[in-house]
């Protein structure tokens, strides 16, 4: 054994057999007490050697254990048998497991105790070889098919989809073990997390419409496809009409001191007041009123009490949905079979928000609903289906810890009350984790929490470590994070508005769809980092390191970014207006169709940086290095290039109309088809520069060095070429209208007759 255990060899007495007098325990309670010992402390590799090691070999690290199930052995073979050690010892270990996240460990404890091998020397030992025995009989059991249908995920055909239900009378069976009743609910919490949370990242990829298909893959945990958003939509804004938790309260106001029999008769209209006089409504009211009036008559003259209300709700669950306990009732079949499934699972929630206890009895009949369904083939089962899908919607929604909200996108759309115009809204989602906002972290083993949505709000971490940890959507607004450590650590949709981040350290966290408003991360460690369409407006990235960051449709609108490192990273299609990248390094960085519009980027290293299609209208870029730049179809109206480095650059077919470009050396830079209409390049070097096809009209190249550049149909009307140096150019294949020259350097005779008599 890699670990051992303290074996508690004082507790047997010289004969091998247990002393009563010290240990008043049944048998079997040492044994379980011995794997909630160990499962506690060592890792799981060690527990499943000794759980092997007890029930295989009898011999685990532990005699006291081993001399208890041995003395089990022993008994008549009445009492002899082990299924109810080994199937609790089972559930002990797989319950600690799914507690801490270790759901791995919990097949590897099926898959090693079913790939036993035995060996016939071993079986010289008769406590041995009845021990296998049974073992072997265990994995044959019902008992060992009901530990694999509750811990591991294998398909069971479309029901398996809805095991959070299934696991309901698991975990609500007084008959069950205490292990098993643990198990089977934490695993059906996981489920419901992890639907949840799906189907918040889902929506969060999904929404506007527009963006759908640029967008990673992201599982809809639905059956729904597409569909998903417009009924969470009509959800919402139904619920925003109709208000169904405030109309709970009132109707549980109104009737709180009323007869039984006044309760019962006011029920249906608060079942049914959003359902108007549709003859299904008419149908579905007669049959509820029907059922209530001879609903515990005999107490219809009592005041209503807590008893009576959770009797009724639990009734009237029976009559949406099984009422014999096998076969749906007659409201339920009615309502599937006229489509009116939307209407039926708000009629459920409406019953659990008058009694919140009444859930687990509703999960529970949907249990049963769903295994009177699955021996049918799931083609006969759609409607069901679809039942199954809005009603695990609608209780989401309305009974889980993530709030959703409808927002409309276009402020100017006057379409109407909500419900008309659904498209024009977005649904955006809010998780409520733990409030951790009081809580003292230091004392805290974070790691071991859950805490996707956990609330972080001005929390002082300053330099701890949560570096790996999972705080998807977790709010973290205000929150004092100053060289922390969050390395790896999954920041998906979190909201760090406000929050100070001083030289953390988040080396290849994923921070994608982050807010990150106003937030400060002066000398942050962002290398690798995955801040895709992050909001990041007015952040404060001043010598900060971003290398290789992803920063592809991110918003930085207003932010500064001076002497920040982005050397190698990704800024495709990224919002960077007016931001302040003054001395920054972007060396190699993508900023493809990127807006730098009023951007300064005074004295920044952007050499063999990809610019294609990027916006720099009216960006200061003086004194940058920009060499081997690709600014191929670049928008730089009105920009600041002076003194630039742009040599060996492309800037084909980009737009300088009226951009200052005075000293900027474009020596070999490709500038053909460009339009530089009105731009200044005064003392600008063009040596070797193409030009051809540009538009140079109006442009200032005064004493300009313009030596061996290619002029072929370049447009130079009124341009000013006072001093200009044209050695070795094809001025002569050029346009040349009403442009000025004058000491000019480098022209042949030949060639000052030709512009002579152009210009005459």
């Amino acid at each position: 054994m890699s670990n051992t255990y303290n074996s508690g060899t004082d507790l047997v007495d010289s004969s091998g057999n247990l002393d009563s007098a010290q240990d008043s325990r049944d048998l079997p309670d040492i044994i379980f007490d011995f794997f909630i010992k160990i499962v506690k402390k060592y890792d799981s590799e060690t527990v499943l050697e000794e759980f092997i090691g007890l029930f295989w070999y009898l011999n685990c690290s532990d005699e006291q254990a081993n001399h208890a199930l041995r003395t089990q052995l022993k008994q008549p073979s009445s009492t002899a048998a082990i299924h109810p050690i080994l199937k609790r010892s089972c559930y002990i270990l797989a319950n600690n497991w799914y507690i801490s996240r270790n759901y791995k460990a919990v097949e590897l404890l099926l898959e090693q105790l079913e790939n036993t091998e035995s060996d016939e020397d071993d079986i010289l030992d008769p406590e041995l070889g009845k021990l296998r025995t049974q073992v072997k009989y265990f994995l044959q059991s019902a008992d060992i098919q009901d530990i694999r249908h509750c811990v591991l995920q294998h398909s069971q055909g479309w029901s398996s989809r809805y095991k959070s239900y299934l696991l309901v009378n698991q975990y609500i069976d007084p008959n069950n073990s205490q292990e098993q009743q643990e198990v089977a609910r934490n695993i059906s919490k996981q489920l419901r997390e992890q639907y949840k949370f799906d189907l918040a990242m889902y929506l969060a990829h999904s929404s506007p419409k527009t963006q759908l298909q640029n967008e990673t893959n992201m599982k809809n945990p639905t059956q729904l496809g597409d569909q998903v958003l417009d009924i969470l939509k009509k959800t919402i804004s139904t619920q925003r009409v109709y208000s169904y938790t405030h109309q709970a309260e009132l109707f549980l106001k109104k009737t709180n001191k009323v007869t039984y029999r006044d309760f019962k008769n006011a029920l249906p209209e608060y079942l049914m007041i959003q359902s108007g006089e549709k003859s299904t409504t008419r149908i579905l009211r007669d049959k509820i009123s029907a059922q209530l009036k001879d609903l515990y008559n005999f107490h219809d003259y009592r005041i209503i009490n807590d008893d009576l209300k959770i009797r009724t709700c639990h009734s009237l669950i029976d009559f949406l949905t099984i009422e014999d306990g096998e076969n749906p009732s007659f409201i339920f079949t009615f309502m599937i079979n006229h489509g009116s499934i939307f209407t039926l699972a708000i009629l459920m929630l409406k019953v659990i928000l008058l009694d919140h206890s009444s859930k687990v009895h509703l999960e529970l009949k949907v249990a049963q609903l769903i295994q009177f369904y699955q021996k049918y083939e799931e083609e006969r089962c759609r409607q069901f289906i679809l039942f199954l899908e809005i009603f695990n919607l609608v209780l989401t929604i309305f009974t889980e810890n993530v709030q959703y909200h409808l927002v409309k996108m276009d402020q100017d759309d006057v379409s109407g009350p909500l419900t008309d115009n659904l498209d024009a809204y977005r649904v955006f989602s809010q998780c409520k984790g733990l409030d951790l906002r009081q809580a003292n972290l230091n004392n805290l083993n974070l790691k071991s929490l859950d805490l996707k949505g956990a609330d972080f709000r001005g929390v002082n971490m300053i330099q701890m470590d949560l570096s790996e940890l999972d705080l998807r959507l977790a709010n973290l607004e205000g929150a004092n994070l100053q060289q922390a450590n969050l390395n790896g650590t999954q920041l998906f949709i979190v909201n760090l508005k406000q929050s100070n981040l001083l030289e953390a350290s988040l080396l290849d966290a994923n921070l994608a769809r982050a807010d990150l408003q106003q937030a400060n991360l002066n000398r942050a460690d962002l290398t690798g980092a995955n801040l895709h369409r992050a909001n990041l407006t007015a952040v404060d990235l001043t010598e900060a390191k971003l290398c290789s960051t992803n920063l592809e449709n991110a918003d930085l609108q207003g932010a500064n970014l001076e002497f920040a490192n982005l050397n190698g990273a990704c800024l495709s299609q990224a919002n960077l207006q007016g931001v302040n990248l003054r001395g920054a390094q972007l060396r190699s960085a993508n900023l493809r169709g990127v807006d730098l519009r009023g951007a300064c980027l005074r004295e920044a290293a952007l050499t063999e940086a990809d610019l294609t299609g990027a916006n720099l209208q009216g960006a200061n870029l003086q004194g940058a290095q920009l060499d081997r730049v690709n600014l191929t179809g670049a928008m730089l109206e009105q920009a600041n290039l002076s003194y630039v480095k742009l040599n060996q650059a492309s800037l084909e077919r980009s737009h300088l109309v009226g951009a200052k470009l005075v000293y900027a050396q474009l020596r070999y830079s490709i500038l053909s088809h460009a339009n530089l209409m009105g731009a200044n390049l005064s003392y600008a070097d063009l040596t070797r520069a193409n030009l051809a096809g540009s538009n140079l009209s109006h442009t200032h190249l005064f004493r300009a060095a313009i030596r061996h550049a290619d002029l072929a149909q370049a447009d130079l009307s009124n341009a000013n070429l006072l001093g200009a140096n044209l050695f070795g150019s094809n001025l002569t294949e050029a346009h040349i209208t009403g442009a000025k020259f004058g000491n000019n350097c480098g022209l042949s005779d030949e060639t000052r007759k030709w512009i002579g008599s152009r210009l005459d």
